[in-house]
């Protein structure tokens, strides 16, 4: 019975997450467009990323979420969507900002849990990584 309760807790994390990555993402896509480029954007983006893997990905695997699950992002849509229809979403953003910013093949590599995945996992501190 807990199961559940724990389940139902993940997934909900899962979806505050891929809000903040969607609503940050939104951000940088739109600063991007009139050539507004931050000192940080890189770093945040790279951390966008790792978050994507670390708390996305990896919850799907672990509880075998089928992407066709309903949830709610409202950042994307005030109502249910399907899971790959959000994430779709978020992952579209979140290459695009990389082309612009030059940075595409650092974030696969996040993305594919390559090495540049382990390094960020090295250096981000241990609340960052807990609250993910």
């Amino acid at each position: 019975m807990f199961n559940i309760f724990k389940t139902g807790k993940e997934f909900n994390k899962m979806a505050m997450i891929m809000n903040q990555m969607n609503v940050i993402l939104t951000d940088m896509e739109l600063r991007l467009a009139l050539a507004d480029i931050k000192e940080d954007d890189r770093e945040v983006l790279f951390s966008v990323a790792f978050m994507g893997t670390k708390g996305v990905d990896d919850r799907m695997e672990k509880y075998n979420w089928g992407i066709e699950s309903k949830i709610i992002i409202p950042s994307i849509n005030s109502g249910y969507i399907n899971l790959m229809y959000g994430y779709q979403q978020i992952l579209g953003k979140m290459f695009s900002v990389s082309e612009l910013l030059g940075v595409t093949d650092i974030v696969t590599q996040i993305t594919d849990k390559q090495e540049a995945y382990y390094e960020l996992e090295r250096e981000f501190p241990i609340e960052f990584l807990n609250n993910i």
